[in-house]
């Protein structure tokens, strides 16, 4: 019989580090990390703890000192988990970022968050160097992948190759300090960074845990970036916690999603709407239930965008499988999911994953609205952050007599499920990534024959949704769609583009 990790009871406080060392001292040579293609990189849990601990070594020994942020830019993997847990054991703030941000975002958000430190890899390096040099605080680069010392002009860029300082001793940071920073966008027009306590995701496991109850070395299928506040969470924090194995694929797209899940036996596994059309296609090439060989007690979670209720049916009808909806937040970690699996969560971001999370609705007037009313989602609990980043102003607008005011819009039905019916803010969901309407706008703003800007979220007939964008040109100047999209992409990652640009003269409106 498998050895459980600890009781519930002493669960109910016991952060993520505390847990992955129980999970260690359980069963030490359990697989932790199992690369599909790439079998010779798996790590056990004795071996990830190791390289834990002797990136936390790295650490010290950088003098990263308690709430110094570190930005992480690196690829899913055992060094970006690694990193991770030892930079927070050290009393350091992960922020964690994605390697794909243009420099432009990329300044934005260096700038608002003043690391004192980088780690990356050499080809991150090589994009951003120039940039890492020009933002004040940074005293060090660390690079993963590259032997070679180097030398910066203006900050120490090391390797970390086969670091082999002094081991330091994995361990829970001491008291409940800031242990990392996420960045969203609120439709500012620019982004906020969001901090969380270590303790934070203390709740969000039990959560968990108490909706999904898992066993040390079931599998959980890596689905999603690692890098946003849901990937970490719930792919990361979770699984480790619980002694889970974590399977990442390098080409996951490219996958037959039911034979990855039929081979591993996976549990777990988080994915996008976007990505699940693919599932149900595979599904019905399998010609009914019968045919499919999955983990009977399978969990597969939609996140990031909320799933059409026709797919959600159509898997359901094909497979016998109900789909997890999850509803959560940069500001307030995971918030509500579905899990009796019946049809009528279907279409409806569920409950409240634990007891101490409360969600209420309010109209325009700030009253709360009787169930089966639309109103604004507003977030309370333990798991919601203290504030953004150096932002006072905007903490006033949107935390309010501890509440984060979402911007969301939706209302409870009569079995008591939270409903999602849009936003009130200037923010789309495009790619499962949160894009801010007002940054778009401004950035097109910069270009010198545009003088008016308005960026709207549509749907396409498909389900996805896109952002429209509608230009005022100060003359006949032979602005086009393509000519404005190129310089869009210049400035904004590709799921910002707009997908679709109207070009208004001056003249046409006066």
């Amino acid at each position: 019989m498998k050895k459980s990790i600890s009781s519930q009871k002493e669960k109910k406080h016991t952060g993520f580090i505390d847990r992955f060392l129980s999970a260690v001292s359980d069963h030490p040579e359990a697989i932790a990390i199992e690369y599909e293609d790439e079998p010779q990189k798996n790590f056990t849990y004795a071996g990830l703890l190791e390289k834990m601990e002797r990136f936390k070594g790295f650490f010290e020994k950088k003098e990263v000192s308690k709430n110094e942020i570190v930005a992480l830019i690196l690829p899913a993997g055992d060094d970006f988990i690694s990193i991770f847990y030892g930079l927070v054991s050290a009393g350091g703030v992960a922020l964690p970022l994605n390697s794909g941000l243009t420099l432009f975002e990329m300044k934005n958000i260096l700038t608002d968050a003043q690391p004192a430190g980088v780690v990356c890899t050499g080809k991150i390096l090589a994009a951003y160097r120039k940039l890492f040099e020009q933002i004040p605080g940074i005293r060090f680069i660390a690079v993963i992948d590259t032997a070679a010392e180097q030398a910066g002009d203006s900050i120490a860029i090391e390797s970390v190759q086969g670091f082999n300082g002094v081991r330091s001793p994995l361990c829970p940071p001491p008291g409940n300090p800031v242990s990392t920073c996420h960045y969203t966008y609120r439709g500012c027009g620019y982004p906020l960074g969001v901090t969380h306590r270590y303790q934070d995701y203390t709740l969000c496991v039990n959560g968990m845990e108490n909706r999904y109850p898992l066993r040390p070395d079931d599998a959980f299928l890596i689905g999603l970036p690692i890098y946003p506040i849901y990937g970490i969470s719930i792919l990361v924090i979770f699984p480790l916690s619980l002694g889970c194995r974590l399977v990442i694929a390098k080409n996951f797209m490219d996958q037959n999603f039911v034979d990855a899940l039929e081979r591993h036996r996976v549990m777990f596994t988080c994915l996008v709407p976007m990505i699940l059309p693919k599932l149900a296609s595979e599904l019905k090439s399998r010609a009914g239930p019968g045919n499919i060989n999955m983990h009977p007690h399978i969990v597969i979670g939609s996140s990031a965008t909320l799933l059409p209720k026709k797919l959600h049916e159509e898997i359901a009808e094909l497979s016998g499988l109900e789909i997890i909806q999850g509803y959560g937040l940069t500001e307030a970690l995971s918030v509500s999911a579905t899990f009796r699996k019946i049809p009528e969560e279907r279409g409806t971001l569920g409950a409240p994953i634990h007891e101490d999370i409360v969600v209420k609705l309010i109209d325009y007037q700030g009253h709360e609205v009787a169930p089966g009313t639309l109103g604004q989602i507003l977030v309370g609990g333990p798991t919601v952050c203290e504030g953004f980043l150096n932002k006072p102003e905007e903490n006033k607008r949107f935390f309010k007599n501890g509440f984060f005011h979402t911007g969301d819009l939706g209302y409870v039905d009569g079995n008591g499920f939270l409903n999602f019916e849009g936003r009130a803010l200037p923010i789309a969901k495009v790619a499962a990534q949160m894009v801010d309407l007002v940054e778009i706008e401004s950035v097109m703003l910069m270009h010198p024959d545009v003088i008016k800007a308005k960026a709207v979220e549509k749907k396409a007939p498909v389900g996805r949704n896109y952002v429209s964008l509608t230009v005022v040109a100060r003359n006949k100047s032979g602005l086009d769609e393509k000519k404005l999209q190129r310089f869009c992409s210049a400035w904004l990652s590709p799921y910002k583009v707009p997908a679709q640009i109207t070009v208004i003269t001056k003249d046409t409106l006066s």
